[in-house]
């Protein structure tokens, strides 16, 4: 997840350790994180990765679930809006996009 869309390989250029088997890891981070698309920082928006193509973050949501399964109803309700409202977005933006022509 650190390298593949959790928009977190920045970290490996510090100092860091992998624990339980390697499946978590601490970094030792400078005290002042770098801003926003410096090489050794987080990514600016636009470099950002999607989870599954999603414009929204589902993973940390989902997590909640893996935490408490009572949650996953409510949670699933919710992504479900947050993704109509961003595929009518989408489709207004492409309305819009083709009317221009």
């Amino acid at each position: 997840m650190v390298e593949d869309s959790a928009n977190c390989v920045w970290l490996l250029h510090y100092p860091h350790s992998a624990l339980a088997g390697g499946s978590m890891y601490a970094f030792q981070l400078p005290a002042v994180i770098p801003p926003e698309g410096d090489p050794l920082g987080p990514p600016a928006p636009e470099q950002r990765h999607n989870f599954a193509g999603m414009q929204m973050d589902g993973r940390t949501p989902l997590m909640r679930c893996v935490k408490d399964p009572n949650q996953l109803q409510a949670t699933m309700d919710d992504l479900m809006a947050r993704f109509r409202e961003m595929q009518a977005k989408r489709k207004a933006e492409r309305e819009a996009k083709h009317a221009g022509r």
